[in-house]
């Protein structure tokens, strides 16, 4: 099964994410902002709001084609107060739409950007650095690799962590003796996982802290990154490795964004936000996504308030490519031809590894069971009246492009057979449960066996 329903509403768990979303400066739209002044305050002295101190408002909406989406909008009056009837909007001339619910931030100044993106990386997962997998769990984070032997590393992606990638391995039979065995006396001498933030920094600076925690080790290294995991590892091996006995590192690249993924281009940032939002809200209760869904719906939020903050003067694409570039970490995924960091990247490979596998996958799901998938999605049957909201111009495992996952640049794309993993077009098998597959499992301790 692709999704389990949840007993509980989106409502629910919105509500359960405003932590998070008050820790990026998103609050729920009865709140006060921090030092502001109630309206009735104001009135009564006759002041008004100086345009730094004014609110601005982004309210999640289930649309007329159930679909659910993030509007920001100048201030929390531009919808009826969740008192009145759901659906109903003040707005003249507005389609009907559900309010899920509805929150306010102040507008971020450019300055504060590192220091919120920073903060949602936090509440995600606070973890920074290596810790070590054995037969009683993960250990605390500041493992060091061993000297010798052979270390199988986990690099997990954007909106992720170390645990989801175990957790969704632990969903099948093959999936748990594959963990054991890499964790028994007859397995890896080390299982290590790389904890790390996907936001605030570059795919480029994770690199660097990989690069300078393994430049002593003598070790044998297999590699198993997921998504944006997948360029962390590129930069750190084809660019910023010291080590030369790393040179032959053994890497399984799964749904990873090589040649960068349409989910993060400037101009479609926002449609990519409420598609997520949508996967969410059917898949919240699936291996590897549970534990994430609270904290997805955080970030969202506070990235809602980031793309209203730069389209507050005009909506424009310039803007929004500078809402993209100001988020480091997505910015450098960003499928586009003036992409300069990825591009770099390529010019820094010169051939393909014969150590490099790729996990790959063509996501079309039932549209009885995803309804706003089409939405999303650009089929080109319908190119030429093709809603202005798609995310994908083709082929895509829900999160990135399926061209992509196999790119490494312009010139160069890995091709062999048996170096590749593809589960084709099916209805079943996206970018967040790869590794609840049976035939994943099975490819890792193929590629990976010595």
């Amino acid at each position: 099964m692709v999704s389990r329903k949840s007993t509980r509403s989106l409502g629910d768990l919105v509500r359960e994410a405003r932590t998070a979303m008050i820790g990026a400066g998103v609050y729920p739209v009865d709140h006060r902002l921090p030092g502001e002044v109630p309206i009735g305050k104001l009135r009564r002295r006759r002041m008004q709001r100086d345009d730094d101190e004014a609110s601005m408002c982004v309210t999640l909406l289930r649309d007329e084609n159930d679909v659910l989406r993030w509007e920001t909008d100048a201030g929390p009056s531009a919808f009826v107060p969740s008192r009145r009837r759901a659906g109903q909007r003040r707005r003249a001339g507005a389609t009907p739409s559900e309010i899920i619910d509805q929150f306010k931030y102040r507008p971020l100044a450019g300055s504060k950007v590192g220091k919120m993106l920073d903060d949602l990386d936090n509440g995600f997962n606070k973890l920074r650095g290596l810790r070590a997998l054995t037969a009683n769990g993960w250990g605390p984070v500041g493992a060091v690799p061993v000297q010798t032997g052979r270390i199988l590393l986990i690099v997990h992606g954007t909106f992720s962590s170390s645990a989801a990638i175990h957790e969704g391995l632990s969903d099948t039979k093959l999936g748990r003796d594959f963990l054991r065995e890499a964790v028994g006396k007859n397995g890896y001498t080390q299982v290590l996982a790389f904890e790390h933030p996907t936001l605030s920094v570059s795919p480029f600076l994770n690199g660097f802290d990989l690069a300078r925690v393994f430049a002593d080790t003598a070790a044998e290294i297999d590699v198993i990154c997921h998504s944006r995991g997948g360029l962390v590892v590129r930069w750190w091996l084809e660019a910023l490795n010291v080590n030369p006995q790393i040179k032959e590192a053994r890497v399984v690249f799964v749904g990873s964004p090589l040649g960068g993924t349409s989910l993060a281009s400037p101009e479609r940032l926002r449609q990519a936000l409420n598609l997520l939002t949508n996967v969410i809200d059917l898949t919240r209760d699936v291996a590897g996504i549970a534990s994430l869904a609270v904290p997805m719906i955080g970030v969202i939020g506070g990235l809602m308030r980031l793309v209203g903050s730069a389209t507050r003067v005009v909506a424009s694409t310039p803007v929004i490519d500078g809402a993209v570039a100001m988020i480091p970490g997505l910015a450098a995924q960003a499928r586009m031809e003036n992409n300069f960091e990825r591009m770099r990247l390529g010019m820094a490979t010169r051939e393909i590894p014969k150590t490099y596998s790729v996990i790959r996958s063509n996501f079309e799901p039932d549209p009885a069971g995803w309804k706003f998938w089409k939405y999303f999605v650009k089929p080109v049957e319908r190119a030429a009246d093709a809603a202005v909201d798609w995310v994908f111009d083709d082929a895509n495992d829900l999160v990135v492009d399926t061209i992509s996952m196999s790119e490494l640049s312009t010139q160069l794309a890995i091709t062999e057979v048996a170096c590749i993993c593809d589960f084709g077009t099916n209805p079943a098998v996206h970018h967040l449960n790869y590794f609840s597959q049976t035939r994943t499992v099975e490819f890792l301790a193929n590629r990976l066996a010595r």
